[in-house]
């Protein structure tokens, strides 16, 4: 019975010795685990922390673009307004500059009746009279003509400048992700 005894409590301290070693195992990879786990949710605060940068980056440059979209509509606006101002001006000139010629027609058509009736009269001071009126309509089409050109080229330049802003903005539209990479890099 003895030895009965003594082989059972050998094969409990063997028992209490291996259930001690699997425990140490278990508790170092628990410890393990736990440590895993605490570098898991620091990873997953830095990773938050970077998303919610990037958030905040995207919702700022959607702002720019916006802003970006507002400027270019108030550009456009402001190009076919002076687009139409400009046509109606232009308009405006060569209509003047018609009437002119058919009153500088009519006069001198005038001046020519006058002329032929008066002609032993005063033939000098009619071809001097007409010179000056001649003269003086060639001075006023030479100022609409140059006005016309000058509203053109004006015209023109805010046609071009309305172009490159709505170039730059299809740009940036059509390319965010690298508006963002810039502006995170600025």
């Amino acid at each position: 019975m003895q030895g009965t005894a003594a082989k059972e409590l050998v094969h409990k301290d063997e028992l209490i010795k291996q259930y001690r070693r699997e425990g140490e195992v278990l508790s170092r990879k628990v410890l393990d685990l736990e440590q895993s786990v605490k570098r898991l949710r620091g990873k997953e605060r830095e990773l938050e922390t970077e998303r919610e940068r990037h958030l905040l980056k995207i919702c700022d440059v959607s702002a720019s673009i916006a802003e970006k979209e507002r400027e270019v509509a108030s550009w456009q606006e402001l190009c076919q307004r002076k687009e139409e101002k400009s046509s109606l001006a232009i308009e405006e000139l060569r209509e003047e500059l018609h009437e002119s010629r058919q009153e500088a027609a009519k006069v001198l058509e005038k001046v020519r009746g006058e002329g032929e009736q008066q002609a032993e009269i005063g033939k000098g001071d009619l071809t001097e009279a007409l010179s000056r009126f001649k003269s003086e309509a060639e001075e006023r089409e030479a100022i609409l003509v140059q006005q016309i050109e000058t509203l053109q080229s004006s015209l023109t330049k805010e046609l071009s400048n309305a172009a490159a802003k709505e170039d730059e903005l299809r740009y940036v539209s059509s390319h965010p992700l690298m508006y963002i990479d810039l502006n995170m890099q600025g």
